[in-house]
């Protein structure tokens, strides 16, 4: 869809936000995984999305996730690679 939308010289933003059960699959990771290897990923300027990881209640005051398919290091990885393809 991108490639045949916009052109490099298009500003893109992309908001994604899917929300699946606890502990199930959730899609923005097969999303992600897409985007990352695709050629499409250089069109896309900014990625506002809610990844879904283990967040666990010990690291910090906020609630604990309970997303056990993905760790906040797999979360951090994706975003460190999104950055490496320019994706703000």
């Amino acid at each position: 869809w991108l490639e045949r939308t916009v052109t490099v010289n298009d500003y893109v933003v992309l908001k994604f936000d899917v929300d699946e059960g606890k502990n199930g699959p959730t899609m923005e990771w097969g999303f992600l995984a897409d985007l990352v290897n695709s050629p499409q990923v250089a069109l896309v300027d900014e990625l506002y999305i809610e990844l879904h990881f283990l967040f666990d209640k010990s690291y910090g005051k906020f609630m604990g996730w309970n997303h056990n398919l993905h760790s906040m290091w797999q979360a951090f990885d994706i975003m460190r690679e999104l950055r490496r393809c320019g994706v703000a």
